[in-house]
């Protein structure tokens, strides 16, 4: 086995990776690194214990939002108490890439990547724990960055088969999806914002009946330029709640390209039916569509508890 403290993961068939070709190959050809070619994941196990086992303390990964998804996950599962966690570097290889686009390497060359690797303290450094789902008393857990439910996995659907397909990926792909979904044809709308039942239990508040949709992250901001999270406490995860009939949605999702909502703002937003708070965790019943980081979790009618995992370091 090599003596490289660097490992490099990435997913031949992620859109972007699949079109242009992988930089992370590139510059595997010139390095001691360990690298692994995630083309069957079902190896991907096997690959994340040899990267621990010889005690890697980088790992590069190239791929959309689920290879990120996949390979931290593993990691953070085989990880033990007394083992430092690696650093990770995110490269944008997939159709949307929120993630990476957050936390990870802007257009990543060869050089970028080889500076990151001659001295990883002189670039920018994140430090941002991942969303902890636990299923079946925590028998079933998964680790990402955005859980939504309700309309928002079906519009996650609708931009899979309708919108990707066309070849459409990013922030195009997103703005696209949001357009179609307020201004598309009326049956489709319905379809997807389709109110669902849900419980959610916030601390002391509960929450339960029909709602449009919610979405929870850890991610500072989402894609093209959204930011529809104005909870004011000093939490890691940022949730916010649809009401079924939520009023004036135009305006309030025009409010949400704001970096900052006012007070004013703020109490619009509440009176027409979204809520949003910055919580440390929440029980939540939801048996329709769970999306993390755009892969569906398992159905389940019983409780889920959402926490977050002990922050990681994302270099950049």
């Amino acid at each position: 086995m090599p003596n490289a403290k660097t490992a490099f993961f990435y997913n031949p068939l992620s859109h972007t990776v699949a079109s242009r070709g992988s930089v992370l190959e590139k510059v595997s050809d010139a390095h001691d690194v360990m690298k692994f070619k995630l083309d069957d994941f079902e190896k991907l196990n096997t690959y994340v214990t040899q990267a621990l086992d010889n005690k890697v303390d980088t790992i590069f990964i190239e791929g959309g939002d689920g290879t990120i998804q996949g390979v931290i996950t593993e990691t953070i599962l085989q990880l033990d108490n007394s083992t430092p966690p690696p650093n990770f570097v995110l490269l944008p290889g997939g159709m949307t890439n929120l993630v990476a686009a957050n936390i990870g390497l802007k257009r990543p060359s060869v050089d970028k990547i080889t500076s990151i690797m001659r001295n990883p303290n002189s670039r920018k450094s994140t430090s941002l724990p991942l969303l902890k789902i636990e299923q079946d008393g925590g028998a079933n857990l998964h680790f990402g960055f955005l859980l939504s439910t309700g309309a928002l996995p079906a519009a996650t659907r609708y931009c899979l088969d309708e919108i990707h397909t066309k070849g459409i990926g990013g922030s195009a792909a997103v703005g696209t999806t949001l357009f179609k979904v307020l201004f598309g044809p009326k049956k489709k709308r319905r379809e997807i914002m389709a109110p669902t039942p849900i419980q959610l239990q916030l601390g002391d508040r509960t929450i339960e009946g029909e709602h449009l949709t919610s979405v929870a992250t850890t991610l500072p901001k989402l894609i093209i330029g959204i930011n529809p999270f104005w909870g004011e406490d000093n939490a890691p995860v940022h949730l916010t709640y649809a009401d079924p009939n939520v009023r004036h949605k135009f305006i309030n999702i025009a409010r949400m390209f704001k970096k900052q909502q006012s007070s004013r703002a703020r109490a619009a937003l509440e009176r027409d039916g979204f809520h949003s708070w910055n919580i440390e965790s929440a029980t939540l019943v939801h048996d329709g569509p769970l999306v993390l980081d755009g892969e569906e979790l398992p159905l389940s009618t019983k409780p889920m508890r959402l926490s977050t995992t002990d922050p990681l370091t994302f270099l950049s």
